[in-house]
């Protein structure tokens, strides 16, 4: 028989539509990310900067980085092309992050090494995550992000697994423990 038939032709012809979610990332440039991070039974070590860097490097290879910013104390869009060269210095705001991210109505990662407060109530956006590099632990603010799994912990070259515990002085902290 000959399959070159008109009337074949929509049976052998199919469209695909492939849709993927693309994140906002927002890397922490604070001081504190100038510190060291353990990258496990590797010999070496990383600062918490550039590993953030690669983590949005990694996102952008996969087509799913959306648009970069770099963030202290204040915020600053990057072109992605400069991802490893731009530096901002000066405290940490993850607010700010979580409210441009609400602004824009885009899924959004923050990685930081965690060392801020945020207002419980008013900084919270079901599309933030928090990829928390180099610590295990993130004060009590952020509870609502770790309560729906939101809040991933990487220290010493291992992903850890997000509880609500208490750390030496009795406090009530977001905890990343061993899985």
């Amino acid at each position: 028989e000959n399959f070159a038939h008109v009337a074949l032709f929509d049976d052998l012809v199919t469209k695909t539509r492939k849709y993927t979610t693309s994140f906002d990332v927002y890397i922490d440039d604070s001081g504190s990310m100038s510190c060291y991070a353990s990258m496990g039974n590797y010999s070496g070590s990383v600062k918490y900067r550039d590993l953030a860097r690669m983590v949005a490097f990694k996102l952008e290879q996969m087509n799913i980085l959306r648009d970069c910013y770099l963030f202290s104390n204040r915020m600053t869009k990057i072109d992605k092309k400069h991802l490893f060269s731009a530096h901002i210095g000066g405290g940490t705001d993850i607010a700010q992050c979580i409210k441009n991210s609400k602004k824009v109505n885009r899924p959004a990662i923050i990685i930081t090494d965690g060392w801020d407060n945020i207002n419980m109530e008013e900084d919270y956006h079901k599309d933030c995550f928090i990829l928390c590099v180099g610590m295990d632990s993130m004060p009590k603010s952020f509870e609502r992000f770790a309560k729906n799994k939101q809040i991933m912990f990487y220290n010493n070259g291992k992903f850890l697994k997000t509880t609500i515990g208490e750390n030496k002085w009795g406090e009530s902290v977001i905890q990343g423990v061993a899985a």
